[in-house]
């Protein structure tokens, strides 16, 4: 495989930031398009939305000088070195033979970690990703991502399907083989706030696909009763009942982060594993 050059890591980074920031002006536009069709009677509305805009433009260079640049490390160090160090991880394991023992990866991301996982399977957004095979699971708990980031033309496309074929050196098919699984949670503040400067968050909103795959939608479950995941599913999983703020939070913390860290009851650990158990056809897992 080629080596990863810091060029390429530059580049990345700035590819991210690029589509990411095309995207929002993209949903902006076709907003102002709808309010402006229903007539001179919607002024009021195209007023306060423009006060509500500015107020969010002048906050977002603050958000992003603290949060923003948090993001920003996260996906390059998720596209470069550790899709490099996990590249090294498989090509080591299928070096041991047929007859050895079998070897499949599991990853787990909560929050900005959801940008290091995805980051570590896709590559560099736009070049070429190094894997020699296809992750087993990937589990996205409360992810700080974009909804979007998985359809087609965004950063993590490449999770759950193919690159178009002008790609450098494509990506024939999804890179996750087994249960691809995202919690959600209604009292993620946090990720509410992220919304305001960042748009829907992938761990309030769920997972978005392109046009006509659709992700899954169940509710998370209690320790020891099953899910019915099967191999190449997206789904999302509503954990609100489950993912929610302590019982003696104070209105500060209910307000500003809610439920984001509380994520380490068993029925989290429990829809981890149960991803992870999903059985995969060794051969499936090539690429």
């Amino acid at each position: 495989h080629r080596t990863m050059t810091f060029i390429d890591e530059t580049e990345a980074a700035a590819t991210a930031a690029a589509i990411d920031s095309r995207h929002d002006e993209h949903e902006e536009e076709e907003e102002e398009a709808k309010l402006q069709k229903r007539g001179p009677f919607f002024g009021l509305g195209l007023m306060l939305r423009s006060i509500t805009r500015g107020f969010v433009e002048a906050t977002r260079n603050a958000e992003q000088m603290v949060f923003g640049k948090y993001e920003e490390r996260a996906i390059h160090i998720g596209c470069t070195g550790l899709h490099a160090m996990l590249t090294r991880f498989m090509t080591a394991a299928d070096r041991r033979g047929p007859t050895a023992p079998p070897i499949r990866f599991h990853a787990v991301g909560h929050s900005l970690g959801c940008h290091v996982m995805s980051g570590a399977v896709c590559g560099p957004p736009g070049g070429v990703c190094s894997l020699p095979r296809r992750m087993h699971t990937l589990c996205l708990i409360e992810p700080a991502v974009h909804a979007d980031a998985m359809t087609t033309n965004h950063k993590y496309h490449r999770l759950v399907g193919a690159d178009p074929p002008t790609a450098a050196a494509p990506i024939r098919r999804a890179l996750v083989a087994g249960a691809l699984v995202i919690t959600t949670s209604d009292t993620d503040m946090a990720l509410h706030n992220y919304s305001i400067w960042n748009g829907p968050a992938m761990g309030t909103a769920g997972a978005v696909l392109t046009r006509p795959s659709k992700a899954r939608l169940v509710d998370m479950r209690p320790a020891g009763e099953p899910y019915e995941l099967t191999p190449g599913s997206v789904t999302n999983v509503d954990a609100s009942k489950y993912i929610a703020p302590e019982e003696d939070a104070s209105l500060a913390e209910r307000m500003t982060v809610g439920s984001h860290c509380n994520i380490y009851g068993p029925e989290v650990c429990h829809l981890v594993w149960s991803a992870a158990a999903v059985p995969v056809d060794p051969s499936e897992e090539a690429l």
